[in-house]
């Protein structure tokens, strides 16, 4: 969106071609990112769940043929490091244009945490550790500090535990079956406006004793 904001108001403000090919390069560099780890990270499922299979499947069946790995798209041309500081500097320059408005900035993805936020691609990191009687779970809280948390028996459905805010949230769950461990699928979504956003992070499934 920075990309395109940045084209779209360069005239009216003054940005070089310079800037927008640091900008198109880093945008380029980013979503070439992004589709690796969207790509990996379905393989990597897949991985485990043959792996489950391989392990714990049925003997008197042959499993099928192992998932081949994804074929990524071509490698954009290299960007400029920090691009994140490159752009903040940037901004501090156009707000001092006469036509720099709150408007604008929004519409450039520029205005305040949200600077590197495409609400339709974001992606929340997860990581989960567990302890007696609680799941430790942790996300990345910048730019979206709000995200809901996501859990079921392995299985099952998903199901909306609770919101929270910040990177870490302590889950103390309740076992269905007292003294019987689970199997425990755990996801977190992020939240802007009051609405989810983006795409789930993967889900983490960890065992839980209670």
């Amino acid at each position: 969106k920075i990309d395109l904001g940045m084209n779209f108001y360069k005239a009216d403000l003054g940005i070089s071609t310079a800037d927008l090919d640091i900008i198109h390069r880093g945008n380029l560099m980013i979503q070439f990112q992004l589709g690796v780890k969207s790509s990996m990270e379905d393989w990597m499922k897949g991985n485990y769940a043959y792996n489950n299979d391989l392990n714990d499947g049925d003997f008197t069946k042959v499993m099928a043929a192992f998932k081949p790995l994804p074929i990524l798209a071509a490698v954009p041309a290299p960007s400029n490091g920090g691009i994140w500081r490159f752009v903040e500097n940037r901004r501090t320059v156009y707000t001092k244009n006469d036509f720099f408005t709150d408007t604008v900035a929004e519409n450039m993805a520029l205005l305040g945490a949200l600077k590197s936020l495409d609400t339709d691609t974001y992606q929340p990191e997860i990581g989960v550790k567990v302890d007696t009687g609680v799941l430790h779970v942790k996300t990345d809280s910048t730019p979206i500090d709000i995200h809901n948390l996501y859990a079921a028996i392995s299985g099952k459905p998903l199901q909306l535990i609770t919101s929270f805010k910040g990177s870490k949230f302590d889950y103390h769950r309740v076992l269905e079956v007292a003294g019987q461990a689970e199997s425990v699928d755990i996801q977190v979504r992020g939240v802007y406006q009051n609405k989810e956003i983006g795409n789930p992070s993967v889900v983490i499934t960890m065992a839980y004793k209670g």
